[in-house]
């Protein structure tokens, strides 16, 4: 039984600013392709040879949120050299990830949570898999969008940016995702239906 997750519930109750707004606050090109980073850490050379990829695409924008504990620890070396590229974004605590979601193009992590919450909000999710490193099958049904090399999964992402018939089909990919993993878009609500199946007791009315 899956009765979802009550932080996720946001995505499907508030509205986030919208895209101009955000890229003005950003400095980046609304209009151009944009792909968001989210990193864990402990993941070696893994994002700086990503980065080092995409940085080589011209038409591409890209925004790296890292991971809370690289933050908390200043373990942010690997990504400081990659701020001096006018089209590269770091972006800490300033801006929360559910205000960039909705706005980017396409989002790339590990073993994150944030891919799936990238594809409630829709948007088509590639997961790198270093080889050898972890054994995470959860995103595996992504299929070729989970990738062992980070030059390979860079080329992928630039390819099917560019491709709105590519595009398309990592977005129902991750549609079937969703159906398979996470069907309940209200948590709260799914949990308070199991608890009155299993009690009696409907929670949900005011008891007052």
């Amino acid at each position: 039984m899956i009765t979802g997750h009550p932080r996720f519930d946001r995505i499907f109750q508030t509205s986030a600013a919208g895209r101009p707004s955000l890229y003005r606050r950003l400095r980046l090109s609304p209009s151009q392709k944009t792909i968001l980073i989210a990193t864990q850490p402990f993941s070696s050379s893994f994002y700086p040879d990503l980065l080092k990829k995409l940085t080589a695409f011209p038409d591409l924008q890209m925004i790296l949120k890292p991971h809370p504990w690289e933050i908390g620890k200043n373990q942010l070396t690997d990504y400081l050299h990659f701020t001096k590229n006018p089209r590269f974004r770091l972006v800490k605590k300033e801006i929360e990830l559910y205000e960039l979601l909705p706005n980017v193009d396409g989002v790339i992590t590990l073993t994150s949570t944030v891919g799936l919450e990238a594809m409630l909000f829709g948007k088509p999710v590639w997961i790198g898999d270093p080889a050898g490193e972890r054994d995470y099958p959860y995103y595996r049904a992504l299929g070729e969008q989970v990738i062992c090399h980070p030059e390979t999964l860079a080329e992928n992402v630039q390819r099917m940016l560019s491709d709105p018939e590519g595009l398309t089909l990592a977005m129902e990919k991750g549609k079937r995702f969703i159906q398979d993993n996470y069907p309940q878009h209200q948590s709260a609500v799914k949990l308070l239906e199991v608890l009155k199946d299993k009690t009696g007791i409907d929670f949900g009315k005011n008891q007052g």
